[in-house]
């Protein structure tokens, strides 16, 4: 038999038909075979799109002149100071002065920020006459039902309390010592701080220099 609508018999239709279903059911995807993990699809959603935004807008940016930056922040002192001794270092070593460009006013600086030289490798111990042991720094505590071994600060018994002092104090960095100018007047007595007029003085942080232009006496 011949179907009016489309020219073809019963049998080429039948026959396309079948194939097209079977054609449909290749590309639906099935329901059980959906993502099961709707929070991961949607995190990796968002990395790709947030990937997309970055690499749209990654070319154009310039980049960040990390020196013009932080030359913006040079630090000049013009008097004498407690609070505006400079330090440089490298990391492992660090020494504070004073507006000389060393540490010749000790004393002076000593009620506000104090010169001093340290390094990674000195640091000291005082006498542990007492004993002391890191396990009598240690207070338990409950962790969702277990527990927990704390070294915190407490302020009985008197004994814990000593120990969990001496143990934060042990060790510390040592001041490796001063080393200063001896300012002296034509008639040989010492220069006060007192007596320091006008300073120019200025850190460079970028390069770590400081570099002193005029001390006016």
């Amino acid at each position: 038999m011949t179907d009016p609508r489309t020219g073809n018999t019963l049998n080429e239709q039948n026959s396309k038909q079948h194939r097209f279903k079977k054609m449909k059911h290749i590309f639906i995807i099935p329901r059980e075979n959906k993502c099961q993990n709707n929070r991961a699809c949607h995190r990796t959603a968002c990395l790709i799109i947030l990937l997309l935004i970055l690499n749209s807008c990654g070319g154009g940016a310039d980049r960040i002149n990390r020196e013009e930056v932080v030359r913006r922040h040079l630090v000049n002192v013009t008097s004498m100071d407690t609070l505006s001794s400079l330090t440089v270092g490298n990391g492992r070593f660090a020494y504070t002065v004073d507006v000389t460009g060393l540490q010749s006013f000790p004393e002076f600086y000593g009620e506000g920020v104090s010169l001093g030289t340290q390094s990674e490798w000195g640091w000291h111990n005082f006498p542990n006459d007492s004993g002391y042991v890191f396990e009598e720094s240690l207070v338990n505590y409950d962790f969702h039902g277990r527990e927990v071994p704390y070294s915190v600060q407490v302020r009985q018994p008197e004994r814990k309390r000593e120990a969990v002092n001496y143990l934060r104090q042990n060790q510390h960095r040592l001041h490796l010592g001063i080393v200063g100018l001896s300012l002296l007047h034509a008639d040989g007595t010492p220069v006060l701080s007192g007596e320091i007029g006008s300073v120019d003085q200025t850190l460079d942080p970028w390069n770590g220099e400081i570099q002193l232009s005029l001390i006016h006496i």
